[in-house]
């Protein structure tokens, strides 16, 4: 297995990625207004809803592992 480099990502490729998360967002959004019609705001609504945990979870594990990422994390907890 090869190393993990510690590398940052420049502006670019971050405005790159968050350029694909809307663009990705309006898509799906448009695709289930089509569905639901006029009720597309409870997507919303649920789709925040069901990524609350998540976000509890990853706070969690910044909280109890500092300064580590979600790959060391897991090593450490999990080992190899």
């Amino acid at each position: 297995m090869t190393k993990v480099e510690h590398s940052k990502i420049s502006a670019t490729q971050f405005m790159f990625a968050i350029v694909c998360f809307i663009r990705s967002s309006s898509l799906l959004s448009a695709l289930f207004a089509s569905i639901t019609n006029q009720d597309s705001w409870i997507v919303v609504i649920f789709g925040m809803i069901v990524c609350l945990p998540v976000i509890w979870v990853y706070v969690s594990l910044a909280k109890a592992f500092p300064r580590l990422n979600l790959i060391q994390i897991n090593n450490q907890v999990f080992g190899r």
